[in-house]
């Protein structure tokens, strides 16, 4: 995940859909020369409806839009790139993030989402912000809805203004390619935070427990935008534990619980215990460069990243990142 989500980030609770099978009626021969013995029983398979939960092109980025496409639109080499760890977010939303970067160092950085409508912020989809710009138009947006689903580009450059327009065929061909896959759909999320706690909230909760946060900025993600409110959020803030203070950027991620255990299924030696606790050391995610150390926990459901400016952790670091999880338990 690049460091724009240090200071911004990614993911609101989407509706809860039960799943159901289609049941057929078993089929006999209605001949009556047939004798009983003869009688042929047909138990066609289950057909799957749109209320199962289904993963938008069973999460293989490869098939929501080929590299080389990419390339064409583009102008340049682009290759995929995968995360070394996952976090199991879109999945369980019933959707598939996907990234790309340019062979040219920071030249272009690429992301492709799809997702089911219901998910999202149905505002924010049908408005602007689904098609637009930041500020300084190095990270642009284009989307469209295609039935019951949304599919969403964005790229990240000094050219993204006008890239953009090249990505918009990318669109549609994501959008076509959806009449032939499963309908994505949601999975129960139980023990989600509804929305990313605030940074104001977060500090709120801490006090309680003797540990100061002052916060220095507050950066929840901007896009997709979920209904329910941002499931991602950055704090930036200096703490002050055990009469220590020291700068620290805390990332709140809804549904992203998993990402403990990945990061400890490829490096059982980056486990760190404590408090009844295990946690887990790792890098940030970067396209183009490593980024800073990360200590993450979680609560079952959801995860805690907290910085390492130091590159190791500090007696402090676990005992933050205890009380966070503590503060924000339901």
């Amino acid at each position: 995940m690049s460091r724009s989500f240090r200071v911004s980030a990614a993911i609101a609770v989407a509706v809860i859909v039960g799943g159901i099978l289609a049941a057929c009626a078993p089929a006999t021969d209605p001949s009556p020369s047939v004798s009983p013995s003869a009688t042929r029983t047909q138990t066609p398979e289950p057909v799957p409806t749109a209320s199962e939960p289904a993963v938008a092109f069973g999460g293989d980025c490869a098939a929501v839009l080929d590299a080389d496409a990419l390339t064409a639109a583009m102008g340049e080499q682009m290759n995929s790139w995968d995360p070394v760890w996952e976090d199991g977010a879109p999945a369980k939303l019933g959707g598939v993030r996907c990234a790309w970067t340019s062979e040219q160092y920071l030249s272009v950085s690429a992301a492709a989402w799809v997702y089911p409508l219901d998910v999202l912020d149905a505002e924010w989809v049908v408005g602007e912000g689904g098609n637009s710009c930041d500020a300084d138009t190095h990270s642009c947006i284009a989307s469209a809805v295609f039935g019951d689903a949304w599919v969403g580009i964005r790229l990240s450059s000094d050219r993204a203004e006008s890239l953009i327009e090249n990505a918009r065929p990318l669109v549609d061909e994501i959008g076509a390619k959806l009449a032939g896959e499963p309908a994505p759909v949601a999975d129960a999320r139980s023990g989600w935070w509804n929305a990313a706690p605030t940074c104001a909230d977060l500090a709120a909760a801490l006090e309680t427990q003797g540990i100061g946060l002052t916060v220095q900025g507050d950066y929840p993600a901007a896009a997709p935008a979920f209904a329910g409110g941002p499931l991602e959020r950055g704090c930036a803030a200096s703490a002050t534990v055990d009469g220590v203070t020291f700068q620290t950027h805390v990332v709140l991620r809804a549904g992203a619980a998993a990402g403990v255990a990945a990061v400890l299924a490829l490096d059982p030696d980056a486990a760190v215990a404590a408090d009844g606790r295990t946690f887990a050391v790792t890098i940030e995610q970067y396209p183009f460069d490593g980024g800073s150390g990360l200590m993450l926990g979680d609560d079952g459901a959801n995860l805690v990243e907290l910085s390492l400016f130091n590159g190791e952790p500090t007696a402090q670091d676990p005992v933050l990142l205890a009380a966070i999880l503590d503060a924000l338990a339901p």
